[in-house]
């Protein structure tokens, strides 16, 4: 029995591993994950450390950000099925250049900063809602047939070490100083979470090249694929 069972985890994990457009996908959420997933516990960071925003006011603003995701949730099926898993996948990605630009911009100085952040965070938590809808649609979506649950847990693994690599980096770069704790740029400061928030950024944009890997953004014409 054991051994049966050994052999058909073998044959399972095989499957997955030949699986070329879920090992496409499995890569580009790594690589998606380790840029974004530090977001935001690093934005609730910036805003108690370096914004002074009392814990009340944070409390209040990451609850926001729950209603973000309650409502990413929500509208998912409604908005895939109006741009299909092409564009929302695109639109997903395109948040997250966009989200941690805005947080590399919010300082002290800048009007309407409560408002901005509260909309950052609610559109951060709405992102993440969709981004783990599309993960879940693509993983079964991806996987052959009767190889579902192999195939998730492929994806998710990959998907949670660029998790832990992001995390683990955000914190390491700011717990050991490794980068300046203020900069200047045209007689503007940032801080080292803005600079986190920029590398966040810039490694989504790199992560553009990966949306060619998907196919949901170009077709491999496999059978068994139906986003």
């Amino acid at each position: 029995d054991n051994t049966n069972k050994k052999l058909e985890l073998r044959k399972s994990f095989s499957i997955s591993v030949h699986n070329a457009p879920l090992v496409g996908f499995s890569v580009y959420s790594c690589f998606l994950s380790l840029s974004y997933q530090a977001i935001i516990p690093l934005a609730l960071l910036y805003l108690k450390k370096h914004l002074d925003f009392d814990a009340d006011t944070v409390q209040k603003l990451s609850v926001l950000g729950i209603a973000g995701s309650v409502t990413g949730f929500l509208l998912y099926g409604w908005v895939q099925k109006k741009l299909r898993m092409k564009k929302m996948q695109i639109l997903v990605h395109l948040l997250w250049i966009i989200i941690p630009t805005g947080f590399f911009c919010c300082s002290k100085t800048i009007p309407m900063l409560l408002p901005l952040v509260g909309t950052l965070l609610f559109l951060s938590y709405l992102a993440h809602a969709w981004f783990t809808c599309c993960f879940s649609q693509e993983c079964l979506s991806l996987s052959r047939p009767g190889n579902a649950a192999m195939a998730s847990s492929f994806a998710s693994t990959y998907n949670n070490i660029g998790t832990a690599v992001g995390r683990t980096s955000s914190s390491l770069l700011l717990g050991h100083g490794l980068l300046a704790s203020s900069w200047n740029w045209n007689g503007f400061i940032f801080s080292d979470f803005q600079s986190i928030f920029l590398l966040c950024a810039a490694g989504a944009v790199f992560c553009l090249v990966l949306l060619f890997s998907l196919p949901s953004v170009v077709p491999t014409h496999d059978n068994y694929y139906n986003p």
